[in-house]
């Protein structure tokens, strides 16, 4: 299998959504029929669909992202054409995502661990931003699981005062009895 970037790493898709939207959060719980899941966000995502090029060939990646004054949340998901969940156990392949994430943000000190969810196994990364990256600095983490062909990646980004904010949105993610594949 080639790892190359065989997971697209956008811990920043809902930068690229658009702007930042005001006033207080409204929490809600976004579900996506297609994608398999629901997830609490701070107001109502705006998604993107795009092809990206990776190590296994162009894969499509449906992303949803919101980014408010209190921190930025986006969650992607990819179907590939073959299994995936070997890559969950590569070193090699952890080492390069966490450098991409790394030096996409700026970020210092990465902290990373497994993590499942129910039998599905996963990756937590989780950074620390300096205040030349965000005011007073900031957290960002991004958890991956891995479901048969199918890789969903969850980021945020906020800043420290906005934690529990980003416990609420990563805690929230659950998939439905069975995501559906794409052939």
């Amino acid at each position: 299998m080639v790892l190359g970037r065989a997971i697209p790493v956008l811990p920043l898709v809902a930068l690229a959504l658009g702007g930042c939207a005001l006033g207080p959060p409204q929490w809600q719980t976004f579900q996506d029929e297609q994608g398999g899941f629901t997830v609490e966000m701070p107001g109502r995502p705006a998604s993107t669909r795009r092809p990206v090029q990776t190590g296994l060939g162009e894969i499509e990646v449906q992303g949803f992202g919101i980014n408010r004054p209190t921190g930025v949340y986006a969650l992607v998901y990819a179907d590939y054409p073959e299994p995936v969940t070997p890559m969950a156990v590569s070193p090699l392949f952890w080492d390069r995502v966490r450098l991409q994430t790394q030096r996409q943000l700026g970020a210092k000190d990465p902290v990373e661990k497994p993590i499942t969810l129910g039998s599905h196994p996963g990756r937590e990364i989780t950074l620390t931003l300096p205040p030349d990256q965000l005011p007073e600095g900031g957290i960002a983490r991004a958890r991956y699981y891995f479901v048969d062909r199918r890789v969903y990646g969850l980021y945020a980004l906020v800043p420290q005062t906005s934690e529990a904010d980003l416990e609420r949105f990563f805690q929230s993610f659950r998939l439905q009895a069975q995501p559906p594949a794409n052939p």
